[in-house]
């Protein structure tokens, strides 16, 4: 199984994975990049306005394969 590796990026700085994650295809990369996300929602937002989260996934060699990102804005 492929090897993929979640970097997280937020207001607190820049967190690189170096263990990584085998999964089989891309919804198994998606469901986990929603994961990361809704923890990092649960985790850290704590009403910060405005607040972005940007998780990049790459493979074993540092291909970007899929982003995700979370943003707040209260208005």
């Amino acid at each position: 199984m492929p090897q993929y590796f979640f970097d997280l990026e937020n207001g607190g700085g820049f967190l690189k994975d170096n263990d990584g994650r085998n999964l089989p295809d891309d919804a198994a990369i998606q469901k986990e990049l929603a994961s990361i996300l809704l923890d990092v929602a649960e985790d850290e937002l704590n009403g910060i306005d405005p607040f972005t989260a940007e998780v990049t996934v790459r493979d074993l060699e540092d291909t970007v394969v899929m982003k995700g990102v979370l943003s707040f804005r209260a208005n």
